[in-house]
């Protein structure tokens, strides 16, 4: 039976412990320019975003970008200010989240997730700071589109929309592959990162208008100069 319940009775969350690397510049250097643009960028999605009924966001980019920094920060951000917050590392191909917010062991994850039908999605949920949970991409697939475009992951990314005030979704680079356009699509809302002197105008152009072809709304770009 397909039965992506959140209920989280037996998830195995005992004795994991998660570390913060220095990347999540929220913490580690809260009174930076970066941290202070990120609390802008929050601010802005809460009065612009979330305050229109809007409960899900895809961070979408090209290669080397800094989507999953951007994601991590964000939802870090948002969940200090009191916003329950999920957040999803959907590159399932070469997942990133580990690298920001480092687990003691190995856990389960979204490609687990839609696989395991018999499973409830609360099994690879993890709460890891106050008002912040998060999803990790689990093992890398290489069927990382197939489990993305399946009825089991749109049915998981609604349930989440439910159940949190606001999910995040990191996505792999968008002209390697489609995986980011079908996650978008499910999110309905996309947020695209580009970086300074890696990331070419013209492919941020095509993103976006495959992106609007796709019936996503890109609500804006944030640009990295680091």
């Amino acid at each position: 039976m397909d039965n992506p319940g959140i209920e989280r009775e037996g998830a195995p969350t005992g004795g994991v412990t998660f570390s913060l690397s220095r990347e999540v510049v929220v913490r580690s250097l809260p009174s930076s320019a970066t941290a202070e643009s990120t609390h802008a960028l929050r601010s802005h999605i809460v009065a612009r975003h979330m305050q229109e009924g809007r409960r899900g966001l895809a961070i979408c980019e090209t290669e080397n970008s800094g989507a999953t920094f951007v994601a991590v920060n964000l939802a870090i951000s948002l969940a200090d200010s009191g916003v329950r917050t999920l957040l999803i590392d959907t590159n399932i191909r070469e997942p990133e989240l580990e690298g920001f917010i480092q687990p003691s062991q190995a856990i389960p994850g979204l490609s687990d997730a839609i696989e395991q039908l018999d499973v409830p999605i609360g099994f690879a949920l993890h709460t890891v700071l106050p008002n912040l949970t998060l999803l990790y991409a689990g093992a890398p697939r290489d069927s990382s589109l197939e489990l993305l475009g399946s009825a089991r992951f749109a049915k998981i990314i609604d349930l989440c929309m439910r159940e949190f005030d606001f999910t995040i979704a990191a996505t792999a680079p968008s002209n390697r592959f489609a995986d980011g356009r079908r996650v978008a699509s499910v999110l309905k809302h996309a947020l695209i990162v580009a970086r300074k002197d890696v990331t070419f105008t013209q492919d941020v152009n095509v993103l976006v208008q495959e992106l609007i072809s796709d019936q996503v709304s890109v609500i804006g770009t944030v640009f990295k100069s680091f």
